[in-house]
């Protein structure tokens, strides 16, 4: 959580990350690699980090404080959440509160009323995984309906779903509609950028090679997936295209309801078993 403790103090000081890197002599996109933990500073950027913030090295690294960091950090704190609520006339939302969770201030952790009063003013909790991939589910239910096979993708930036996609490849004569490059292309638009670089992909179904190349050349860091594909799965059945030495590796978090999603598949494909549809494409 090195990068987030970056993250957070810097915000705390009401710097950009262009101004931090300017005090630090290195460049913007080193910074942001630095937040999302892409690549970890030297030893005399994290002193230079822990001089600029006022905290100790140990902080930095660990998360737990030494004594004399405690009043600067409350501080630090105290004046992150005045000014963001300042500035949104609003508690800090959640991507905000998930930087301050990560950070230990003064050696303690937060109480669980604490933590909630952060997360949600109303003490709810935060957006799981689970309900992610829920949305790509009805997405999926959608693409059955209309007799495509049923897969599902959302794309979430921190906890704001925005990009959406379904198989539409039947209707659409299509070998690209598949539901993760829709939500790709989505999410580029709602975001006004292809880097989409703090994003997670919910698939209910693992992505296949094709959209396994999409989702490392869209820089999403994160892939969830509901059930594996055996036929074409790229994400470590078949094979693992994000386990190559490409520029950008994302990480995989595989089988989030995964009995829903494979029987979804099932359902689907014994129906059309059952009651086969004319086909509407000839061999060339």
């Amino acid at each position: 959580m090195l990068g987030a403790r970056i993250a957070l103090l810097r915000r705390s000081k009401g710097l950009s990350q262009r101004a931090l890197a300017a005090s630090l002599n290195v460049s913007p996109s080193a910074v942001g690699m630095y937040e999302q933990e892409r690549r970890i500073p030297s030893t005399e950027l994290l002193v230079g980090m822990a001089e600029l913030f006022g905290v100790s090295t140990d902080f930095l690294l660990t998360g737990r404080s030494r004594p004399a960091d405690g009043p600067c950090l409350q501080a630090l704190l105290r004046d992150f959440r005045s000014s963001v609520t300042d500035q949104r006339g609003a508690p800090p939302e959640k991507q905000d509160a998930a930087l301050l969770l990560t950070a230990i201030l003064c050696g303690g952790e937060l109480t669980q009323g604490e933590k909630s009063a952060i997360i949600d003013p109303l003490g709810g909790e935060a957006v799981t995984d689970e309900e992610f991939m829920q949305e790509a589910l009805r997405l999926a239910r959608e693409a059955a309906a209309e007799g495509e096979v049923p897969v599902g993708c959302v794309i979430t930036d921190g906890e704001t779903i925005v990009g959406r996609g379904r198989n539409r490849r039947e209707r659409g004569k299509n070998a690209l509609a598949h539901a993760e490059l829709e939500a790709i292309d989505h999410a580029c638009r709602s975001l006004g950028g292809w880097r989409l670089w703090r994003c997670t992909l919910y698939v209910t179904l693992e992505p296949c090679p094709m959209c396994a190349g999409a989702i490392i050349n869209a820089r999403i860091p994160r892939v969830v997936y509901g059930t594996a594909d055996a036929k074409a799965g790229s994400c470590g059945t078949l094979t693992d295209l994000f386990a190559l030495p490409y520029n950008h590796r994302p990480t995989v978090t595989a089988g989030v309801l995964a009995e829903e999603s494979r029987e979804l598949l099932r359902a689907f494909f014994k129906r059309l078993r059952e009651e086969p549809t004319v086909k509407t494409w000839k061999k060339a």
